[in-house]
C-alpha cells in the first residue's frame, strides 16, 4: 500500500489542495488578514506560516473551537459577517477572504457581503465559491451549510474581479464538492487532470477562485 501512495503522490499530488496553493501564490506582502465563514478546516491553514495577524469570523463556535485547536488563526469574532463594519474600521486588513461562504447567503446578502469586504480590505479580496447554484442542506448538524445563492463569473467581473476556473471541471463534482464520478478516489483523480484546462476558463470550472485587487 506505500508504493501505491507514493506513486499515486507522485502523479496527483501537484494536483492536490489547487486552492491552497493558489492562496499561497496571492498572498505576498500579506501581513494581515480576515478570513469570513472560516469554519473547522480553513483554507488560511495553507498560508498561516505567511501571514502574521489571522483573525476568523464564524458563528458556530463548534467550529470556531476547532479552529482554535489546529492553530489556524490567532484570533476569533463570533459575529455576523454581514456586521463587520461594525466591528472593524475601512481598509484594516491587507485582505479579506471568504471561501465558501457567499452561497450560504442570499442574493441581496451576498451582494452586500461584497461592499463589506471591499470596504475593510486594503490590498486584496479572494473570494471562493461554486460555479453557479449548486444545492446542499445541512451538514455537520450545521444549519448555516444550507446553499442559497449562486453566482458566475459575469457578477464578479463586473465588480472588477479576475476570475479563475478551481477544483477541476464543473461536470466532475457535485454536492458537497464530491466527484460525480464512482468510486471517490477515481473520479477525484478525473477532476484533478482537468484542473489546467479550466484554471483561465472559469466558465467551465467546477468552482469560481474571484480576485480583486484594492487601489
Amino acid at each position: 500500500m506505500n508504493i501505491i501512495r507514493k506513486i499515486d503522490n507522485l502523479f496527483f499530488g501537484k494536483y492536490k489542495d489547487q486552492y491552497g496553493k493558489e492562496l499561497v501564490k496571492l498572498t505576498n506582502n500579506i501581513n494581515s488578514l480576515l478570513d469570513l465563514g472560516c469554519g473547522n478546516n480553513s483554507p488560511v491553514k495553507f498560508i498561516k506560516d505567511k501571514v502574521k495577524t489571522r483573525v476568523g469570523v464564524d458563528l458556530f463556535e463548534p467550529s470556531i473551537q476547532k479552529s482554535l485547536k489546529a492553530g489556524i488563526h490567532n484570533d476569533f469574532k463570533m459575529i455576523n459577517v454581514l456586521e463587520i463594519d461594525q466591528y472593524f474600521e475601512p481598509n484594516s486588513f491587507d485582505l479579506v477572504i471568504a471561501s465558501d461562504l457567499i452561497e450560504h447567503l442570499e442574493k441581496n446578502d451576498g451582494f452586500k457581503l461584497l461592499d463589506l469586504m471591499e470596504k475593510v480590505a486594503s490590498k486584496k479580496v479572494i473570494i471562493l465559491t461554486p460555479n453557479g447554484f449548486l444545492k446542499q442542506g445541512v451538514y455537520d448538524d450545521n444549519d448555516f451549510q444550507i446553499h442559497k445563492s449562486g453566482w458566475t463569473t459575469e457578477e464578479f467581473e463586473s465588480r472588477g474581479y479576475k476570475v479563475y476556473g478551481i477544483m477541476g471541471a464543473k461536470w466532475t463534482r457535485g454536492e458537497y464538492s464530491h466527484p460525480t464520478v464512482k468510486p471517490n478516489p477515481l473520479g477525484f483523480r478525473i477532476s484533478f487532470l482537468t484542473q489546467n484546462a479550466v484554471f483561465n476558463n472559469p466558465k467551465n470550472a467546477f468552482a469560481l477562485m474571484a480576485v480583486k485587487e484594492i487601489k
